[in-house]
């Protein structure tokens, strides 16, 4: 029994000895090994392997070995003294750990207040170091498009940098990222009027393609109108186009007070259709206005004039066809009144 335990205690004194916890070295050219480091100083660091069964040491220099590894490592070994946390805070400044390099200035004011001066000195050179990195971080986040990243940069840097020498560069790279943030929203802004203007547009041209259709119905029975050699079936034909027409202008008229403040090019199509319908429209009254003026029907003649005339008061077509059923109503009346005169 007193031999098993000399032979236990035995075992958990060697582990004791071999136990270290694995460290992850990783170097300045990119590899990377896994082992216990069993020495380091300011000049390197000796990495112990074990493999299969074997062991094997390897032993870097300082500047062989990526600055977050080394930092690692020579901070769980440096012992506390001022003087030393200082020299750590030194490495981190020169490699771009400034987050460390605060860390240790402030454990090497705390073991050692006289060490006050030159900390001092140092945090104004982090300050310094750190602002260019924010802004070089900056600038690189607006050069690849990253707006919001590049404004947050740069005012963290202008927030917490504004009295050292980057203050003015900061401020620059802040107004740039902003006018960009500024014009990115004018052009979403846009890109979203577009999408709802080709929506809009897309859904009109789809109620327009009625009005269209009223259209050509009205030219179609027009032209049979014009083609009919019998009277009753001519005016039929007109006063079927007349009511095509009639209907086209009515769903324009509505269209137009749906589509007021919408796309231009829309407001265009609705404005060509409506010029169209209005000049055809007239045609038509004025087709069937000439019907009656031939059969000698001179008010129903009249009545389609003033129809056309209704529509577009400017027609010039439409305003001499009036005068000439006006003319041609009083001549009749005339003779009218002499033939009765003569028979007397």
């Amino acid at each position: 029994m007193m031999r098993e335990t000399v032979v236990l205690s035995f075992f958990c004194i060697l582990r004791a000895a071999f136990d270290v916890s694995a460290e992850t070295i990783h170097l300045k050219n990119g590899g990377a090994l896994e082992g216990a480091v069993s020495s380091s100083d300011d000049a390197g660091l000796t990495l112990r392997l074990v493999k299969d069964g074997a062991e094997a040491t390897v032993s870097f220099k300082r500047d062989e070995v990526d600055p977050h590894s080394w930092y690692r490592v020579r901070a769980a070994a440096v012992p506390d003294i001022g003087s030393e946390r200082l020299a750590l805070a030194r490495y981190c400044l020169e490699n771009g750990l400034f987050a460390s390099a605060e860390r240790e200035l402030l454990r090497a004011t705390s073991l050692d207040p006289s060490l006050e001066p030159t900390v001092a000195e140092m945090r104004g050179r982090l300050a310094d170091a750190t602002a260019a990195s924010l802004l070089r971080l900056a600038r690189a986040a607006l050069d690849r498009g990253d707006v919001r990243e590049g404004e947050r940069l740069a005012s963290t840097a202008l927030a917490r940098f504004g009295k050292t020498v980057s203050a003015g560069a900061a401020d620059e790279l802040l107004d740039e990222a902003l006018n960009r943030k500024e014009e990115l929203e004018r052009k979403a802004k846009e890109e979203r009027q577009r999408v709802r203007d080709a929506k809009a547009s897309a859904a009109l041209e789809t109620r327009l393609d009625e009005v269209v259709k009223a259209i050509d119905a009205g030219r179609r029975s027009n032209r049979d109108g014009l083609r009919s050699h019998q009277g009753s079936g001519a005016e039929a034909m007109f006063e079927s186009a007349a009511r095509q027409y009639e209907r086209a202008l009515s769903r324009i008229a509505k269209l137009r007070g749906e589509a007021a403040g919408g796309p231009r090019d829309s407001l265009r199509r609705i404005d060509e259709l409506q010029q169209l319908s209005t000049q055809e429209a007239v045609g038509v009254h004025l087709n069937m206005g000439s019907l009656s003026l031939v059969r000698g029907s001179y008010p129903t003649a009249l009545e389609h004039a003033n129809q056309a005339l209704a529509l577009d008061p400017q027609s010039r077509p439409a305003n001499e066809f009036r005068a000439r059923v006006e003319l041609a109503a009083a001549s009749s009346r005339r003779w009218r009144v002499g033939g009765r005169g003569s028979q007397q």
